[in-house]
């Protein structure tokens, strides 16, 4: 993917650069050769508070807590605080430190003025410690507990905003070195809203982070994020990502400058610039839907698709459509082929009704533009539209919403262009029997009547696919009519073959009438032998 590793992305020199940022903050920043600990100064305050508390009647019976108290070196610093883990994590977790005592304490000229941050502190330390030993998992679990469960407290805005900065900073790092590009890319993205990111660190490492992930997944997937933003608790916002809720603390930013700030980032232009470019520079890589199978009690199951195996062919002609001069300055069209990608690569392509449409909608501007490809691309783009209609006709049927799907299927029969094209005469009669089964189940579905009988009969002289599945429909509607009007309607059948045009049918039991093709080019025996072999006939006319 690509030649980006650690040493070349080299978050920790940044760490340095921003040294210069907060040299007047009593916070220093770890170098590179150090092993990380932000609160480097802090943590001594935390030991002197320690031993204070240690001395006073508030503690007194408190043994554990003397014990510990009791072990502490003379000084905390990066260096030896990871030999007093067990210590941190009672103070991160279960040490009791009311307000009351906070405030008997507290002085702004003295180490008790850190009194309220020993929480916080703790549990930055831990994470850092984690961090340095290469324990990624539980460093990014002590960061977001140091930033969301023991905040840090005090009067500044800035000091505070610059704990989080770093937090999120190494929050990133960790995911980067546990190979989760997206939640190192997100927190980096955290810092950007924030506004007070100092420089362009931020910007520049999220450049290097694009390389690492795939441009045409990530783009729709963050813009879903982004409409997610909303007030968490406090000064925290919090937004979904994948199903999964995260927060963040982005100083003053509100839900709607936080998304502006990404909208406008050249990040994110480029990430919208480079999506279908990315997946055109590869082929797909190959994905299938399910193909349909045989209707089991006639009950269209939510993933069931025709060309099902032709996705691949589709998604491809998708991309080169994309790349036409119409077409490549098109955002909606370069939004829609992201979708649809990323539909597939999650299993959601039953989902993707409304890209599916817009292809469709959009099929005569397309019939423009493939005028313009090469004899090569025009056959790989031949089928576009109608499989964009057909995978949209199969949702619509999924869905039970036959008067629809009867409108999709009138679409792919009269409509120019939307025709199957193949130069396999067996795959053109596959499709027109797969249309003709489709168009008699939704018949069957949206009313019990003889025009429905009569469609699925229609279907039955061409479907030898289906056969089976058109007698036991036919059968289910005919006990709901009654033996009365089921035997009329036979009696008055009529079929016919029109002269000089052997490929239409026309049935015929007034008052109702359809026309349907002669797929197999049957004589009009035929298919009277067809109709009086078939189970309604037998069942009623017998």
């Amino acid at each position: 993917m690509s030649l980006f590793s650690a040493s070349n992305l080299n978050l920790k020199g940044i760490k340095s650069i921003l040294l210069f940022c907060f040299l007047y903050s009593y916070v220093s920043w770890s170098q590179s050769e150090e092993p990380s600990m932000y609160h480097n100064h802090a943590i001594d305050m935390m030991r002197e508070n320690i031993k204070f508390l240690a001395t006073t009647e508030e503690y007194a019976n408190n043994t554990t807590f003397l014990e510990l108290a009791e072990k502490l070196p003379k000084t905390f610093d990066r260096y030896n605080i990871k030999n007093y883990e067990t210590t941190l994590k009672y103070i991160a977790d279960e040490l009791e430190l009311s307000e009351a005592t906070i405030k008997k304490y507290y002085s702004p000229f003295h180490f008790t003025k850190e009194m309220a941050n020993m929480h916080h502190v703790a549990t930055h330390a831990l994470a850092d410690i984690y961090f340095t030993s290469e324990n990624y998992k539980q460093a990014i679990a002590f960061y977001d507990k140091a930033m969301f469960t023991h905040a840090p407290k005090g009067t500044s805005g800035t000091t505070i905003n610059k704990d989080f900065l770093r937090m999120e900073f190494d929050v990133s790092e960790a995911y980067f070195e546990l190979k989760n590009y997206d939640m190192a890319v997100l927190h980096l993205l955290h810092n950007l809203m924030n506004q007070q990111s100092y420089g362009d660190h931020v910007t520049n490492t999220l450049k290097e982070y694009e390389a690492l992930i795939d441009a045409a997944v990530f783009l729709p997937k963050l813009e879903a994020m982004l409409k997610t933003i909303q007030k968490g608790e406090g000064y925290n916002l919090k937004y979904n990502f994948n199903g999964k809720t995260i927060q963040f603390s982005p100083f003053v930013e509100s839900p709607s400058s936080c998304r502006a700030t990404i909208l406008s980032s050249d990040f994110y232009k480029s990430l919208k610039k480079n999506a279908v470019l990315k997946k055109t520079a590869s082929a797909p890589s190959p994905k299938t839907i399910k193909p349909i199978k045989k209707l089991a009690n006639f009950k269209i199951d939510d993933n069931i698709f025709h060309h099902a195996n032709a996705i691949n062919d589709f998604i491809k002609a998708v991309l080169i459509i994309g790349n036409t001069e119409a077409f490549s300055k098109d955002d909606t069209y370069q939004t829609t082929a992201i979708s649809l990608i990323t539909h597939l690569e999650n299993d959601t392509f039953n989902e993707a009704i409304k890209e599916l449409e817009y292809i469709v909608n959009e099929a005569f501007s397309i019939k423009a533009s493939i005028e313009t490809l090469d004899e090569k691309q025009k056959k790989a783009v031949e089928n576009i539209r109608h499989f964009a209609l057909h995978y949209k006709l199969d949702i619509i049927m999924a869905n039970k919403e036959y008067p629809m799907a009867l409108g999709a299927i009138q679409y792919v029969k009269s409509v120019e262009g939307f025709a199957f094209v193949s130069d396999n005469e067996k795959e053109i009669e596959t499709d027109r029997e797969d249309l003709l089964f489709t168009e008699a189940y939704a018949y069957n579905g949206f009313a019990t009547s003889e025009f429905g009988l009569i469609n699925m009969l229609g279907a039955l002289v061409n479907c030898d696919n289906y056969e089976a599945e058109i007698n036991t429909m036919m059968m289910d509607v005919a006990n709901a009519l009654g033996k009365e009007r089921v035997v009329k309607f036979l009696t008055q059948l009529e079929t016919n073959v029109i002269d000089n045009q052997a490929d239409e049918i026309t049935l015929t039991s007034a008052p109702f009438n359809v026309k349907v093709p002669n797929i197999k080019e049957l004589s009009k025996d035929q298919i009277t032998n067809k109709i009086q072999t078939s189970a309604i006939w037998k069942g009623f006319m017998e």
